[in-house]
C-alpha cells in the first residue's frame, strides 16, 4: 500500500516537472523573441535616426 501511494506521488510528481518545464521553455521561447524583436526597433530606430540626420546633406 505504502510503495503504491509513494508511487503513484512520485508519477504526478513528474508529470508537475514536465509541465513546469514546458511552461519555462515557452517563457524562453517568448523572451527570445521579444529580444530579437526589441534588436531590431532599436535598428530601425537608427537607420530612420540616421536618414533623418543626413537628409538634409544630401539635398544640399
Amino acid at each position: 500500500q505504502l510503495v503504491s501511494v509513494i508511487f503513484t506521488e512520485q508519477q504526478r510528481v513528474q508529470a508537475v516537472n514536465r509541465q513546469r518545464e514546458q511552461a519555462l521553455e515557452g517563457i524562453e521561447r517568448s523572451l527570445q523573441q521579444l529580444q530579437q524583436r526589441k534588436e531590431q526597433l532599436a535598428l530601425h530606430w537608427l537607420y530612420v535616426s540616421l536618414q533623418q540626420t543626413l537628409s538634409p546633406h544630401l539635398t544640399n
